[in-house]
């Protein structure tokens, strides 16, 4: 079974891979491409897939790109907005739709629960916080919600 967390951005493009692992590794936890299973060019900023092991003995968690203007993009954002449409009227809840209409690319992490463990977590938001800071995201994990920061501004059940 897979949990999804992802990051919905609204600046920029996708970095190359190596950028955001540098950037992760000056705040902890060094993580590294597992290109035996996907083949992805770390200094490529075009990359669309990658496996990012945080231990080399655990499975790793697999994360994605996709350009707003892309029909499964499109699809995944109207799929939030009308989840959203359940949650109660706040201003929280104005800013995430306002938010998602303004994203540009979407960072979709799969995270492997049967052999995940807190270090891996912790690695995971480490690399979607890369986003958050360098690239206007917002992140969105599954049965919880929208954050801001560290924050559940916005609960989906």
């Amino acid at each position: 079974m897979a949990y999804w967390m992802r990051v919905f951005c609204t600046e920029g493009e996708p970095p190359p891979l190596e950028d955001v692992l540098t950037w992760v590794a000056e705040r902890g936890p060094a993580l590294a491409l597992d290109t035996d299973l996907i083949d992805v060019d770390p200094s490529s900023p075009g990359w669309t897939q990658a496996a990012i092991s945080y231990r080399p003995e655990k499975q790793p968690f697999l994360a994605e790109t996709i350009i707003a203007t892309e029909p499964e993009a499109k699809e995944e954002l109207d799929e939030f907005v009308e989840l959203l449409e359940d949650a109660q009227d706040s201003p929280a809840k104005g800013n995430v739709l306002a938010h998602l209409r303004q994203t540009t690319f979407i960072v979709a992490n799969q995270i492997p629960t049967s052999d995940f463990e807190n270090d891996g977590y912790d690695s995971v938001g480490e690399f979607m916080r890369f986003f958050v800071e360098q690239n206007g995201g917002m992140i969105q994990a599954d049965g919880e919600g929208f954050y801001e920061g560290d924050k559940l501004v916005v609960q989906l059940d």
